[in-house]
């Protein structure tokens, strides 16, 4: 997903995208078309475009222009631009923000107030003050294209549209201003209008009264000089008759000043403790509110629901004339206990005559307008229906209820609520932005002052936060261990046992002094049936499928619906669902009471997502993971089940999906650990006594050993790797196993010690996939053999062929990873060829088609290839920065690829900007991760370069020498080679160079690597 896009207009014109504001569009037309684009909303033809911006041309080179004008748009927003053969438009599936449309959304929202100010709310005034900021001056404000009349028309229209609507907010908030006595508001707000419209009299007039009013007699006077002064010299006329009286019952200190309204009361308890984040639930709280007469914060225990009321209500005082009331219902017993809290909290007494109870309280709030916070509402559901009754008899009576399930009302409108804010992971610069982080550092702090607020503490603090996932009140529990233990050792205790969090603390409710004793209260008010699922549930990770929960754990769907009911299983907001950490902790542990049935559940999930991962092997094979990804955790533990109990046919079934998966997401260390623990699994069970099965265990057995070769040459391991792909190798032939040979032949001859093993391998492959009709292997065993075999054979017309043969197979099954590897060759061929231009593109279309697959390891190479292409255009800052960018992929996602080539030549980069420390630094780096001999050789003639520059040219030509003469040099180092050589030439003599250049060409890299320490 790319960055957000934000567009803002009103003001002049700036573009950002993420947090880097845009400035590099070439053209003001661009800019023009862009926001023409996203203000309209809706895709535009072509020719009317053209006519737009180019109306003194023909069409034919008006479109022409447009075409080019878009060239230099998508070259910087690519992303955001929808285009086809007739139509523009801003693409519909990327983020764009713009401040018009936020502008007129929020208008709408407010309209109805805008006619009769009198009905605006606090609320709704707030509202309607944070749109009226958005408009920090006219619609594009010094933004002009010459020569383009309609466009100028367009913008003169729009601007003309938003102005007067931005006259009509501030004029019902100058009005609700005087109402309430505000001001300071009113002058601001007066002020605002003026700058919008200044010959807008009865502003002048309002703004008058409002510094008057707040005590600044002497600019309410020269605020009508001011208006005076405009109205003579713009329209020749003076202020009316209205102003003139304000003026002088000013001066003359007759004034008549509204006094502020009565303040409603209300019996909300204090907070001891500081609100911390919910900002977005609080602002949903109040919309909520203002359109609906009963809203439910539904959640689990400990989840925050009742704080969250509480701020609520206490920021909605202003907003109801007879007050709000705060109603505790936990400790009521029955549904009949309702009527008499309400009663209480209100200050209301019963009379002695017959009338019920609850007649009586519905005829003495018949006429209030007032806000009721019913809490805790969950053990006395059977009396919702009183609810209902007070809504139908006081019509300015609101509710805002707190419940682990909803009370199921007509009219009802439901807030899930769920943990605060978790940062994703510890690399983020400030993990105290996120609100769960900020609420266990400030509660922590009251038993230890001497925290200090430092990365190191902020990391464990974070963990603590994410392993209760976001619940307030287990960061709370966890806090109070703070006095005794630190961050770290908090986190471990509470990820060996929920009955970690448990707290002795007076003043919190007995319901709340342990996690255990919150999810055993949800516990006891469950049926037999859902105790069942909900236990069986446990063993998902990180949410499932309904289908999945259904054939795991046999829930019907109505189990699973009332399980959501009860605020104990989440559903998400893309159809999945979700147990919170905590709560599926506590499930899990009821569920460890009933080994067998904990074991068979267990084995259903290894079954289930086996065959779900198998199912996806296609898809991961070109490079499709989205769906995959959303099971990526509980694909991890059908795996660990499947080793645990050396379960072949699982692994069998996911291994090739798990290849996939571990490659185009960059992850080799985590395949590598994955396929070796299933290697020695496999090696270690007992073959089942039917042969089919003994069978099928040794073929999932030798393909084990292919993938955990492969990933083992992946992580530089090459020993492990050749010595298991022999064995992988054999095993598999024995077995006549054709299809997991030919993949175990496809990875040994990637990693083949000789161009002619690697070709043999390869054609082994291509042949078996031929014969047994799997078009994918095919292309698959081609694209590698192009890559590997033809591209050092310097075969690049064969290459060219073949890759596009592979473009037209992979683009018809949208292939995007056999797209993005065709990509990649074409540009290094256009790259040994001089077609610098051209590699640049195919970089930039593989790059464009890896990032929107999820492709990281293609990202890095495509970032590598449009640095080398802008390397050898001379673009040194561009290439640079291209390859830092797949640098940084390599250290978001722990990717091996490339990792060393990419260092040395960012060295060698360093070394044209003369950075010597920085060249220093990139090359030992490319050293000690090194897996390509090719990038060895680089590192060790950059670090040679370094050593004649230092003074010793004997050491940098001797290197330089066995460099140029090792059989693994390219076209490209080669070259750097010869350069580097020629600098140091002048500062031997002609015979010693001659001797020391052919003493480096009999040294190996091995006895080089050995003094690269002294040296250096």
């Amino acid at each position: 997903m790319p960055d957000l896009l934000s567009i803002n207009t009103l003001g002049g014109l700036s573009i950002v995208c993420g947090d880097q504001p845009v400035t590099d569009i070439a053209s003001r037309k661009a800019e023009a078309l862009l926001v023409y684009l996203a203000q309209t909303g809706q895709p535009q033809p072509r020719d009317v475009l053209a006519e737009l911006f180019w109306p003194e041309r023909d069409q034919t080179r008006s479109l022409s222009s447009l075409r080019v004008t878009l060239t230099h748009l998508r070259k910087e927003l690519a992303a955001y631009i929808s285009a086809t053969r007739h139509t523009l438009a801003i693409n519909a599936d990327s983020p764009v923000w713009l401040d018009t449309d936020e502008f007129d959304d929020q208008m709408c929202l407010v309209s109805r107030f805008l006619d009769e100010p009198e009905s605006l709310t606090p609320t709704t005034a707030r509202n309607l003050d944070r749109t009226v900021d958005l408009v920090r001056g006219d619609f594009l404000t010094g933004f002009h294209v010459r020569g383009c009349p309609a466009f100028e028309d367009w913008m003169r229209s729009e601007r003309e549209r938003l102005q007067r609507a931005a006259i009509h907010a501030l004029d019902a908030l100058i009005h609700y201003d005087l109402q309430t006595g505000r001001y300071a508001a009113g002058v601001k707000h007066a002020s605002r209008l003026l700058e919008l419209d200044p010959l807008h009299e009865s502003a002048h007039r309002h703004l008058m009264y409002c510094l008057a009013s707040s005590g600044q007699r002497e600019a309410a006077l020269a605020q009508y000089e001011t208006c005076a002064r405009l109205l003579a010299d713009e329209v020749g006329i003076g202020p009316d008759a209205q102003t003139v009286q304000l003026f002088e019952d000013i001066r003359a200190g007759d004034l008549e000043i509204i006094e502020q309204g009565f303040q409603p009361r209300h019996n909300l308890p204090a907070q001891i403790t500081p609100f911390v984040g919910r900002t977005s639930e609080l602002g949903q709280v109040h919309r909520l509110l203002e359109e609906h007469r009963l809203v439910t914060l539904v959640g689990p225990g400990g989840i925050g629901k009742t704080r969250l009321a509480l701020e609520a209500a206490a920021q909605l005082v202003p907003d109801f004339a007879q007050g709000v009331f705060f109603v505790p219902l936990v400790g009521l017993a029955t549904p009949d206990e309702i009527v008499p809290a309400i009663a209480h909290a209100l200050g209301f007494q019963f009379g002695g005559d017959q009338r019920k109870l609850q007649d009586q309280l519905l005829q003495h709030l018949q006429q209030r307008h007032l806000l009721l916070v019913l809490d805790n509402f969950e053990h006395l559901l059977d009396g919702a229906p009183l609810v209902t009754a007070l809504l139908h008899t006081a019509p300015d009576v609101r509710v805002l209820a707190t419940s682990r399930e909803r009370l199921n009302l007509q009219g009802e409108v439901t807030l899930p609520l769920d943990g605060l804010e978790v940062p994703e992971n510890d690399a983020q610069d400030d993990l105290l932005q996120h609100s769960a982080v900020r609420l266990l550092v400030e509660n922590a702090w009251h038993t230890r002052h001497d925290l200090e607020a430092e990365l190191g503490s902020m990391t464990a603090a974070a963990r603590v936060c994410r392993l209760v996932d976001g619940m307030p009140l287990g960061i709370l529990l966890a806090a109070t261990w703070t006095d005794l233990l630190t961050f770290d050792e908090i986190a471990d205790e509470i990820a060996r046992s929920l009955d970690f969090l448990a707290a002795d603390v007076r003043d919190m409710p007995a319901r709340h002094r342990s996690m255990r004793a919150v999810f055993e209260s949800s516990w006891q008010r469950l049926t037999e049936a859902e105790r069942d699922v909900l236990m069986k549930l446990s063993v998902f990770r990180d949410g499932f499928s309904r289908p999945a929960a259904q054939q795991v754990t046999g829930a019907s769907l109505r189990t699973l619906n009332s399980l959501v009911a009860k605020s104990l299983v989440r559903r998400r907001s893309d159809g999945r669902f979700e147990l919170h950490e905590l709560l599926r902790q506590f499930a899990n542990d009821a569920l460890s009471a009933y080994p067998a049935e904990k074991w068979l559940t267990l084995d259903r999930h290894c079954a289930f997502y086996a065959h779900f991962f198998q199912d996806r092997e296609a898809d991961l094979r070109g490079g499709n993971q989205r769906e995959t990804i959303l099971e990526l955790d509980n694909i991890r533990a059908m795996w660990q089940r499947a080793v645990q109990t050396a379960n072949h046919d699982a692994i069998h079934r996911a291994g090739m999906s798990l290849n996939w998966l571990c490659q185009r997401r960059g992850t080799e260390g985590e395949g590598l650990m994955l396929f070796t623990a299933a290697v020695d699994a496999l090696r270690a069970a007992s073959l089942p006594d039917d042969p089919q099965a003994a069978h099928q265990q040794q073929v999932a057995l030798g393909f084990a050993l292919a993938m955990q070769a492969h990933f083992a040459f992946r992580r530089g391991e090459r020993e492990l790797g050749a010595r298991h792909q022999a064995e992988s190798r054999a095993l598999l032939r024995a077995l006549d196993a054709r299809a997991e040979l030919a993949a175990a032949l496809l990875g040994s001859g990637y990693w083949g010690e000789t161009l002619e093993q690697s070709d043999h391998y390869f054609a082994e492959a291509i042949a078996i996939y031929e014969e047994l009709g799997l078009e994918w292997g095919i292309h698959s065993g081609w694209a590698l053999r192009a890559g590997v075999v033809l591209l050092r054979q310097h075969r690049y017309d064969e290459i060219i062929h073949r890759m596009k043969a592979s473009l037209a197979y992979n683009r018809r099954v949208d292939g995007q990873n056999g797209i993005s590897f065709a990509l990649a060759l074409l540009a290094s061929i256009a790259l040994k060829r001089g077609e610098y231009e051209t590699a640049k593109r195919h970089s930039q279309e593989g790059l464009l088609i890896a990032q929107a697959a999820g492709l990281h390891r293609h990202e890095i190479e495509h970032y590598w290839g449009i640095g080398l292409s802008d390397l050898a255009l001379g673009n040194i800052s561009a290439a640079k920065r291209a390859i830092q960018k797949g640098l940084a992929l390599h250290d978001r996602y722990g990717i091996g690829i490339l990792l060393d080539i990419l260092h040395a030549d960012l060295g060698h980069i360093a070394i044209l900007e003369h950075d010597t420390n920085a060249a220093h630094d990139h090359f030992f780096a490319a050293l000690q991760v090194c897996v390509y001999p090719l990038a060895r050789a680089s590192a060790i003639a950059g670090l040679a370069l370094l050593a004649g520059r230092a003074g010793d040219p004997v050491t940098a030509v001797t290197w330089l020498a066995a460099v140029q003469h090792s059989p693994v040099v390219d076209v490209r180092l080669q070259a750097t080679v010869e350069t580097y050589l020629a600098e140091m030439e002048p500062q031997l003599a002609a015979d010693d160079y001659r001797r020391t250049f052919e003493h480096g060409q009999s040294l190996d890299f091995e006895a080089i690597s050995a003094e690269l320490p002294g040296m250096f």
